[in-house]
């Protein structure tokens, strides 16, 4: 995914609105956002048909979560897992806040760097991992 525009209005009866404009990597196979994973019936995402994870998607529980790469980080690497398992593994949570503290947890230095947002009716997250420094 290139870029998010987010608009977060807790108690609002929309309160997360996201324009998403996915454009790197045109020729990368995709599918359409549906549920695509037998043990995640509960997403609904857009899947990279490469490695399997997605750059935007919701649960049931109304958790939204969008991975961007950041400058100069395009594309898979050898040796790092896909930025699209951390879309997923937020939308394994029940709400924003479990999500945020369970992806804290995971090793940053196993992806390469990336922005990601994580968002419900209650809270929003950004995460980001800038990467070797």
């Amino acid at each position: 995914m290139c870029s998010i525009v987010l608009l977060y209005r807790p108690g609002h009866d929309w309160p997360v609105l996201i324009g998403a404009n996915r454009d790197e990597m045109r020729d990368r196979p995709w599918r359409a956002p549906g549920r695509h994973w037998a043990d995640r019936p509960e997403v609904v995402a857009g899947i990279d048909l490469l490695a399997g994870g997605s750059w935007l998607g919701i649960n049931a529980q109304g958790v939204v979560a969008a991975a961007l790469n950041r400058m100069n980080t395009l594309g898979p690497a050898p040796g790092f897992r896909s930025r699209g398992e951390l879309v997923l593994e937020a939308l394994d949570h029940p709400d924003a806040a479990a999500a945020a503290v369970a992806l804290a947890d995971l090793e940053p230095a196993a992806y390469r760097p990336f922005n990601l947002v994580v968002a419900d009716d209650r809270d929003a997250w950004w995460l980001r991992n800038l990467g070797p420094e």
